[in-house]
Parts: structure tokens; sequence; C-alpha cells
């Protein structure tokens, strides 16, 4: 796979050191400045990474290194990270909490700022699980407030969320926010089908037996059931070899839903134009438009 978990511990994430805010966006503008040999910008994108349920930040922070690398990713990563315990109503409570939300909003319309200040000609936020609660919430209020923020792309990953809340309350919302909207579901999701069970409220990452996913105008949804591992939980597809080189195409190079399927990444979905199947490489046998570093 693109990502294993179990190599983590090579990626080494140096010891955080703590800023003041102001300190934090000189550096961020510093890092957006710094150009080539050529005196053009050597960074042109800005992804934001919100990480889910149970994760510590030094995990977080190593899974997204690895995930950038993986991807070859042109521009400056930053990880947004919360008190995600592994104590799931108390992380789940805290994904809520009023201070945390207001404490992201913040966040997103000041990087917001500085990457249009400091020429970046995209600006892209991928929130994982848990992590796609915040950022409901944070886009609420960003309404409240007029906000004039915008987003070229928004991923959705494996999201641990209400499904019909998310249909009638916030779909619009991050619609009216970002320029194009991905959404990665999956029927082989375990981890959200111990959620649906143990909350009995249908999430918008897990698609039930018998059932489609969520799909909308406006949001291309990307169904990975069939990129599942025969062991583990499947809830990180994002980061595995499908996930992390769809993610490849669509962050890096921009590509649309069918332009990724022209590639060979994709199938489209007979239900409908925004859905879309995530293939299953070595069943296809296909290696073809995979980052240099992956052997043929």
């Amino acid at each position: 796979a693109a990502l294993d978990e179990t190599k983590l511990h090579n990626v080494f994430v140096f010891p955080p050191k703590s800023m003041e805010e102001g300190q934090f966006w000189e550096a961020l503008k510093a890092e957006l400045a710094r150009t080539n040999k050529s005196g053009a910008l050597q960074w042109t994108n800005v992804v934001l990474c919100v990480h889910g349920f149970c994760n510590t930040f030094e995990f977080a922070a190593a899974r997204l290194g690895k995930m950038v690398w993986d991807m070859g990713y042109p521009g400056v990563p930053l990880l947004y990270s919360w008190p995600a315990s592994c104590n799931y109503p108390k992380s789940a409570e805290m994904a809520t909490d009023e201070f945390e939300v207001a404490t992201f909003t913040h966040f997103l319309e000041k990087l917001a700022v500085v990457a249009g200040q400091s020429g970046a000609r995209r600006l892209q936020l991928l929130a994982h699980s848990r992590g796609n609660e915040l950022l409901l919430r944070a886009a609420y209020r960003l309404k409240e407030k007029n906000s004039p923020l915008k987003l070229d792309d928004l991923v959705l990953a494996a999201p641990d969320i209400h499904r019909h809340e998310f249909r009638d309350k916030y779909a619009d919302l991050l619609i009216e926010r970002a320029k194009r909207i991905t959404l990665y579901v999956s029927e082989a999701d375990w981890a959200l089908r111990l959620r649906t069970v143990f909350s009995r409220e249908p999430r918008l990452g897990r698609i039930r037996t018998g059932e489609t996913p969520f799909t909308k105008d406006g949001i291309q949804t990307i169904d990975a059931s069939g990129v599942s591992e025969f062991f583990g939980l499947n809830h990180d597809y994002h980061v595995r070899l499908e996930g992390i080189t769809d993610l490849r195409a669509l962050l890096v190079d921009g590509l649309s839903a069918s332009e990724r399927a022209k590639k060979g990444l994709l199938k489209p979905s007979l239900q409908g134009p925004q859905e879309w199947f995530l293939l299953n490489r070595i069943l296809t046998g296909s290696h073809d438009f995979l980052p240099s570093f992956y052997p043929n």
C-alpha cells in the first residue's frame, strides 16, 4: 500500500515548537514566499488536513507527512489538530465544542487571507472521519458571519457525520464554500459500521447494504468499497495505494472525476453522473498514472 501504517516510525516528526499566533502566520507567509532558482514561487498550493477520532498530534503529523510525500504535493501542508481522544463520547463532544469550532473557524478565515496574499493558486482542505464534524460546524459559523472564504478543493474522507443532517443542513453550505467537493465513502468501512450500530444513526461515509451512497449536484461521490482490505477497519482507504493515487490526481493535477476515469483511476456509476467507483489497481492490473516512486 502507499502508506504502511506499521512503518510510520520511519517518518520523523520534529518536536513541536510553540509560537504566538502572529509568529505562525509570519512563518507561513515566509514559506509561501519561497522561490526556486528561476525566481518563481516554489509552492503553488496549500492543503489543510483535519484528522479524525483517536489521533495523537504525532501520529496525525506523521501520516500527513507521508501522505504529501506519496502525492508529491507541490505546496505547503498544514495539520489542524484538535482534542480527538480515544474516548468516543468525549471526542464526539470536542468536535462540536463551541470553543473548538470558533478557533477552527478563525483559523480558516486567516488561512484564506494569508494564502491569497501570498499568491497561492489553490487552497485545499481534507477532513477525515470525525474531523468532518468540526468542518461542518465551522461552515455554519462562516455563513452566520457572511465570510467570503472560498476553497478550491474540499475532500470529505470517510466522514463520521449524520447522513441526513448533512443532506438537510450542511451540503448546500459546503457547495457555496468550495469550487469542487469530493466525498469518499465505502460499504466496507467497519469503523463507521460499528459507529452506526452504537449510535443507530446513518453515517455519511458508510454505504449501508442495499442502499446507494449519498449523491448531490455539486459533490462528486467516490465509492471506495472495492479497494477494501481483507483485514482492517477500512476507514483510512484515502491514504492507501488507490486512494492516495486518486488524491494525487485530484489535488496535485487538478483532474475532475471524469478525467480521472479516463486515466483508469475511477469507473462511472450507472446511478448517475455524480457517483464514481474507485478501482482496485491490483484486480485491474493497471499501474499507469502511479507516482514515479511506485514500482510497476
